[in-house]
């Protein structure tokens, strides 16, 4: 009984590391952002990172990664001049 428990718990574990996205650096997110947009022949601005960073959030799985996409919106966000009317 005790060893088809540990067995259990080992399956439950290994099934769920699987699953799991590596966790990426803020770096590495910007720059798969931009080399996206840059493969597509997108132009490279504000608006078009701040999308990607969107999408990115949104298929993420990963709570790091999320937190990596919130950091690195704020951070474009608060660099884009505001708009003048």
């Amino acid at each position: 009984m005790q060893l088809e428990a540990e067995q259990t718990v080992t399956e439950i574990s290994d099934y769920f590391k699987v699953r799991e996205t590596p966790t990426l650096s803020e770096v590495e997110i910007l720059g798969t952002i931009v080399s996206g947009l840059l493969n597509n022949r997108y132009p490279v601005s504000n608006k078009a990172i701040i999308e990607g960073l969107l999408r990115q959030l949104e298929q993420e799985s990963n709570v790091s990664n999320q937190q990596g996409c919130r950091n690195l919106l704020e951070l474009v966000l608060l660099s884009t001049q505001d708009d003048v009317i």
